[in-house]
């Protein structure tokens, strides 16, 4: 019996430590992944750049009139049109897919840590939106001109508005809190996955913007004509594939057990 009982541990250790090693692996892959910036032009083209040289590369044009990106948790990028429709854009090969048009006239969007979707519209409205329905609630109006949102990791969401004014927003309230002002005209903001601000301004130049002093750090101009930006980074596996590695464990455990017991009959 205490063979059998020290052979049944054995296999639970196994198996266990398989499980740890391949969990291990797949959230090093998924933190290892490679942070990058997107950004959407004047004629709707998408560009990856790189946000040390500002180097621009040509993704592609989804032939769509884009307005405003945005990339959710798992590093799918959201895109809204001039129509105000909402598009998922395959960001290797910029092929568009439609999801729906929430019916409101948005201006810019960006996800928070959890997947949420926000919009603000051509009025300085807030929205939260469902991509399965496309539906669109409305959360308040802060007063302000708003022009970009951008949802910081470590801090949530943060606005720039037509006189390039930082403001911090209440996603339930809708409050906007005053954090000051770049000194840059500011077009379009993004966060990326550090907390770093960046920024591009009229003439599609690329800064960071530090949000305690709130200088701006000129970084580069790309050499094209940008509408808006966003960073793409995978953080987390999706909850589906850690819902099958935990289901596997559960299998590979109760087949090891059920063979132990059986060789121990």
């Amino acid at each position: 019996m205490n063979i059998f009982i020290s052979h049944l541990r054995t296999v639970y250790a196994r198996t266990a430590a398989f499980f740890l090693i391949a969990l291990a692996s797949i959230l090093t892959t998924a933190e290892s992944a490679p942070t990058r910036l997107f950004a959407t032009t004047s004629n709707s083209s998408i560009y990856a750049i790189d946000p040390l040289s500002s180097a621009a590369t040509y993704i592609g044009r989804p032939g769509l009139d884009l307005d405003s990106i945005a990339f959710d948790p798992f590093g799918r990028m959201i895109a809204t049109t001039s129509n105000s429709s909402l598009y998922s854009i395959d960001s290797i090969t910029a092929a568009a897919t439609y999801i729906g048009r929430p019916g409101i006239d948005i201006t810019s969007i960006a996800f928070d840590l959890l997947g949420n979707l926000f919009g603000i519209t051509s009025n300085s409205s807030l929205y939260s939106i469902d991509l399965n329905t496309s539906n669109a609630n409305y959360i308040g109006r802060p007063g302000i001109d708003m022009i970009s949102i951008a949802f910081n990791p470590f801090g949530g969401m943060i606005a720039t508005t037509s006189n390039s004014s930082l403001f911090s927003l209440d996603l339930g309230t809708a409050d906007a809190s005053y954090l000051g002002r770049s000194g840059i005209d500011v077009t379009s903001i993004a966060f990326d996955p550090f907390g770093v601000l960046f920024a591009t301004n009229s003439n599609s130049s690329l800064y960071s913007i530090d949000l305690i002093s709130l200088s701006a750090t000129y970084l580069g101009r790309p050499g094209i004509d940008i509408n808006a930006i966003a960073f793409q980074k995978m953080h987390v596996p999706e909850p589906s594939t850690l819902a099958l590695l935990a289901l596997s464990f559960v299998g590979v455990i109760n087949s090891r057990r059920k063979r132990a017991c059986r060789r121990a009959a």
